[in-house]
Parts: C-alpha cells; sequence; structure tokens
C-alpha cells in the first residue's frame, strides 16, 4: 500500500520533488524505537489494517507527544469509512457523491478519542495522498481540495467530497517494478512476503467484509502482459519466498 502511494504521487503530483521520503517501517518494532527514527518528519502517514491498526496508533501517540508539530495523516481499510450517498440526477445536472452525516461509522468518535491523528483518508489512497502532497503548504486553507479527508474542527466531524475510484488501475505505477523497495531490500535481510494486487473490487456484497460495500462492487483490473505477469517474474527474480 504505501509502494502504491508513494509510485501514484511520483508520477501525478506537482510537489512531489518538494519531499524527502523515509524508509517505511515494515514490520513491528518497539514503539519508542519507531517514534526515534520518526521524530525529526514533518508528516507522518500511517497506512492501517487489522494487524497493525493499535501499534500504528501507539506511534502516532508517541511522535505526536515528542513532537507536536508533526501532522499525522491515518489511512487504509480500519479507519471508519461514512455511509456514501451517491450523487443523483437533477434539475441542475449530476449531483457529486456525499458523505452521510448521519452514519458517519464512528469516523467522528474516533478521532475525538486519538486527538493526536490530525486528518484521516477514506477509501482509495492513491489520489486523495497525492493531492494532500499538493495542498500541504496551504493545508489549513485548502483541505476542500484534498477528497475524502475528514478531520475535527470546533468539535464537529469536516469532510470533503470523496473520490471517485481509480478505473485504471495501470495508472498507478507498480512499485515492485518501478524500484521502490529495492533500498528495502538491500537494507534489510529478511524471508520476504509479496503482497499481490490483480485487481480491485469485489462484485459481491458479503456483510462481514470491507470489500461488501456498494462502492467498491465493481471490478477494475490490471493489464495482463505488461503489469501482472512482469510483477510474476519480478517475484521469481528477488526470490520472494511468500506471495499474498
Amino acid at each position: 500500500s504505501l509502494g502504491f502511494l508513494y509510485s501514484y504521487a511520483q508520477t501525478h503530483s506537482k510537489n512531489f520533488n518538494d519531499f524527502e521520503f523515509l524508509m517505511p517501517i515494515y514490520k513491528r518494532i518497539p514503539i519508542d524505537f519507531a517514534a526515534e527514527q520518526l521524530l525529526d518528519a514533518d508528516i507522518v502517514a500511517f497506512s492501517t489494517y487489522v494487524w497493525n491498526f493499535e501499534i500504528s496508533k501507539a506511534i502516532a501517540k508517541r511522535v505526536k507527544q515528542q513532537n507536536p508539530n508533526t501532522l499525522i495523516l491515518f489511512g487504509g481499510p480500519h479507519v471508519p469509512e461514512p455511509i456514501i450517498i451517491k450523487g443523483g440526477y437533477s434539475s441542475e445536472g449530476v449531483g457529486l457523491d456525499r458523505y452521510d452525516k448521519e452514519r458517519d461509522n464512528g469516523l467522528a468518535d474516533f478521532l475525538k478519542q486519538n486527538d493526536f491523528i490530525d486528518y484521516v483518508i477514506t477509501g482509495e489512497g492513491e489520489m486523495p495522498f497525492s493531492a494532500f502532497l499538493d495542498n500541504y503548504y496551504n493545508i489549513n486553507h485548502d483541505s476542500a481540495k484534498i477528497s475524502a479527508m475528514h478531520y475535527i474542527k470546533n468539535d464537529e466531524l469536516v469532510s470533503s467530497s470523496p473520490t471517485g475510484r481509480i478505473r485504471d488501475l495501470n495508472e498507478i505505477p507498480s512499485p515492485y517494478l518501478n524500484g521502490y523497495f529495492k533500498p528495502l531490500m538491500e537494507t534489510n535481510s529478511e524471508s520476504w512476503i509479496g503482497l499481490f494486487e490483480t485487481n480491485r473490487g469485489c462484485p459481491f456484497k458479503c456483510s462481514f467484509c470491507d470489500w461488501g460495500l456498494v462502492d467498491k462492487n465493481k471490478m477494475a483490473d490490471y493489464d495482463l502482459e505488461e503489469r501482472i505477469f512482469p510483477e510474476i517474474d519480478w517475484f521469481s527474480k528477488n526470490k520472494i519466498e511468500f506471495v499474498v
């Protein structure tokens, strides 16, 4: 996920070269050690799921305690995602998608209970993260330009418009093929696990699953010959022992 965010922003963000990206924290390490690595960062972004949610919050809280000026950004499937009301047709034209303020799925409470988090992004993160970099210098004035971003202001949840899904996934350069992971692998000797995304979305609507949401039930694919097969070759050449 971090590789996707980086690769998409590298291609689409106007301000990408204004930022220096640290080596990502990719495994469980002591909270104090993790916070120490992030101490001088202006922005610390966390992509969270069930396996790293609690430790991510602990690291973010420690970073904020040590440096209150650090901007903390959270995203990933484990952040509560408000219900999206799809834009309909009206006499004025097509209405934009918006969030149902009455059904925020606990997002407001999440932000209030974890007040060390400045902003969260919900849904697909590539486009909002790129826009976040583009608007970072005016974040307090132009946050509406960053889609799917949420924060607390005057004790109320503030949300920008939902982001549309990326229909052509090939717009996201492969972090495997573009060398994003090379420095990480050269610096650390591990038995690596490759997370391999061959498509996005799911046509089913199972209530127990993160993908059982109406706005995620459209399938999107990668190019088989230009993307999927070369990534399989990359896993082989780099001796990746496990692929998920």
